[in-house]
């Protein structure tokens, strides 16, 4: 659009010299001509916040007076119209990269705001996130049957050929559904959102009968919680420091804090024990958290079990997280594909520390089988991963070694992997995708 307006809007601009000129009064006229048409057509606020709306803005004022807004069935037809085909176009930029790097259906259920249980469907791939479509499962949405008529049909969709995985929540018929369409075509796998995974695990852990003295702290932070979101006044008014709140005269002058809520709240946040529990759910659960969601959590699920091992140290303490931990791994979320891109990762594979466990040459040996349809070309990319293995090629060139960890690991293959270009492309599809549905979890109300 700038090709054709000029912006005056952005920062630095230079204003036109009408602009410039206009009263203050006439500048609040003009704002109040806007929130009229906006609060009446009732636009939410965060609209303001569209890129488009500055660039809609400029235009019109590049135009000047003379342009009159496009009507009611201009809107519904010819721009409409008009909007869809650059949408369209805009989408086969994204498109047209899934043959080369592979990529990644996501799915995500949710409930609108009628209670209709509706399911997103969202392409990822290295160029980025694209919307495919919504579908109203309300009725069928534990029929795993008529969800996988749905699930095959995004599938032809996209093209069988060009999905590396499947990733779907950790629902039951999800998963079920899921892993029939993975059998179906037998060329990419379904795997459980990671992001999904761990909150489970997280919600594990604060179970009475599993843990119950997390469960206790974390029901008695709710109750300060809550107290700060009610008593609004006491937070902003003590914001430096909480427990000095609860400790000076300020706040045994207020009403408040003679109140039993008032007393019960002082004395969770001056009791020692309380902030020491605290801390151990802190330290358990901060290792989870910081599993990234890229391909390196194969690894980091490992650190993040050693980390609690470290700060609990006592086998009593830290065998029921990893308990935890290792149920819903192997049973939501361990795929070939984690084993196989830890392998394929050079500053992971590379690194000293690597443990070259069965399960991840196990795991690369099944994505060889399942993602490559071709025997002589399975053949070629063996010996290939030997060659990887040994740093021979461009694979050992100095600067090769030095960049393992330092660039991302499709940059790394798309570099130096060009002496094999057969596991190039096997390693680039496999490492350049997602392992979680979050990229689905938006606000859809606008759909």
């Amino acid at each position: 659009m700038s090709n054709y307006f000029a912006p005056r809007t952005t920062s630095r601009a230079q204003p036109s010299i009408k602009s410039a000129m206009a009263t203050k009064e006439h500048r609040d006229a003009v704002d109040m001509a806007v929130g009229r048409w906006w609060f009446d057509a009732n636009i939410p606020f965060n609209a303001a916040n569209s890129k488009f709306f500055r660039a809609m803005c400029d235009a019109i004022a590049s135009i000047g007076p003379g342009y009159k807004m496009p009507s009611y069935h201009n809107l519904r037809t010819r721009i409409l119209k008009n909007i869809v085909e650059e949408v369209n176009d805009f989408m086969e930029h994204y498109k047209s990269s899934w043959t080369e790097t592979g990529c990644s259906i996501m799915s995500d259920g949710w409930t609108d705001g009628k209670q209709r249980t509706l399911i997103n469907f969202l392409v990822y791939c290295p160029k980025g996130v694209i919307f495919l479509k919504s579908v109203d499962a309300s009725g069928i949405r534990k029929n795993a049957d008529a969800l996988f008529s749905i699930f095959d049909e995004v599938v032809l969709f996209v093209g069988p050929e060009k999905v590396v995985q499947f990733i779907t929540d950790n629902d039951a018929t999800y998963k079920a559904t899921g892993k029939r369409l993975a059998e179906k075509y037998r060329t990419f796998y379904w795997t459980g959102c990671a992001a999904h995974c761990i909150d489970l695990m997280l919600e594990e852990m604060a179970k009475p009968k599993l843990f119950p003295k997390n469960a206790v702290t974390i029901d008695t932070a709710r109750k300060v919680t809550r107290f700060i979101y009610n008593h609004t006044r006491c937070l902003y008014k003590f914001r430096n420091e909480l427990r000095q709140m609860f400790t000076s005269n300020a706040w045994s002058a207020m009403s408040v804090s003679s109140t039993l809520v008032g007393e019960e709240i002082s004395g969770i946040v001056l009791d020692n024990s309380f902030w020491k529990n605290v801390e151990h759910i802190v330290s358990v659960s901060e290792s989870l958290v910081k599993i990234g969601l890229q391909w390196g959590i194969y690894m980091r699920q490992w650190t993040a079990k050693k980390a609690i091992q470290r700060r609990l140290k006592k086998k009593s303490e830290f065998l029921p997280y990893w308990r935890v931990i290792d149920r819903r791994w192997e049973t939501q979320l361990h795929s070939p594909l984690h084993a196989a891109a830890y392998f394929l990762n050079p500053g992971l594979y590379f690194d000293p520390k690597f443990d070259k466990q069965r399960e991840v040459k196990r795991g690369m040996n099944d994505v060889v089988e399942k993602l490559v349809c071709d025997d002589d070309i399975r053949d070629i990319i063996v010996r290939q991963i030997t060659d990887y293995k040994r740093s021979h090629h461009s694979f050992g060139s100095a600067t090769a070694v030095r960049n393992r960890a330092k660039i991302s690991p499709e940059n790394w293959w798309d570099q130096y992997g060009i002496d094999c270009p057969k596991l190039q492309t096997l390693a680039i599809r496999m490492i350049s995708q997602c392992c979680s549905s979050s990229g689905c979890e938006r606000n859809w109300s606008i759909f």
